[in-house]
């Protein structure tokens, strides 16, 4: 009843000064179906170092969803 999904990239950037900066962006996923096509949940899309900021976001989403 339960599904995960989502995925997570990190990769890493050259500095002017010689050293590097890594960069992460993720969005898990959660849904629990309640019937054949219907499910509810939501993702939350987390960032670290992507445009435009450098700090840490974290932004959820809930949501509906029917699979055909």
């Amino acid at each position: 009843r339960l599904h995960f999904l989502g995925y997570m990239d990190v990769w890493s950037k050259p500095l002017p000064d010689g050293g590097d900066e890594t960069a992460v962006q993720a969005e898990p996923q959660i849904w629990l179906s309640l019937n054949k096509h219907l499910l509810v949940g939501g993702e939350a899309e987390i960032s670290r170092n992507f445009l435009p900021t450098d700090k840490w976001e974290f932004m959820p989403t809930l949501g509906f969803k029917w699979d055909f």
